[in-house]
């Protein structure tokens, strides 16, 4: 296992200074494997509008399930000056999956 691709979904309270929400992650494997994460604990900070991310939480099912997993990255928006002008719609960008 080298490469995933993964759609996450989730809601709750988001601001550009923290995020309050619950996140579902579910992830496809470059083996064809498939696992589902919940992140229960989540910190978002949004300096400038760009998300510094740092999430945690479980594989639920699936390949790994019962592990806890960590997600530390930074996703970035296409425009930083809609964090102070209504809001940020989309962050994207690598991230990676440490498991435990």
């Amino acid at each position: 296992m080298t490469a995933a691709k993964s759609v996450i979904k989730g809601g709750g309270e988001n601001s550009c200074l923290l995020s309050h929400s619950v996140t579902e992650e579910r992830i496809t494997w470059n083996t064809g494997e498939q696992s589902t994460v919940v992140y229960d604990v989540g910190i978002v900070p949004q300096p400038a509008g760009e998300a510094v991310v740092l999430v945690a939480g479980k594989v639920t099912s699936g390949r790994f399930t019962g592990r806890r997993v960590a997600s530390p990255g930074v996703q970035l928006t296409a425009d930083p000056l809609k964090c102070g002008s209504g809001g940020v719609k989309l962050i994207e960008g690598p991230s990676a999956l440490v498991f435990s």
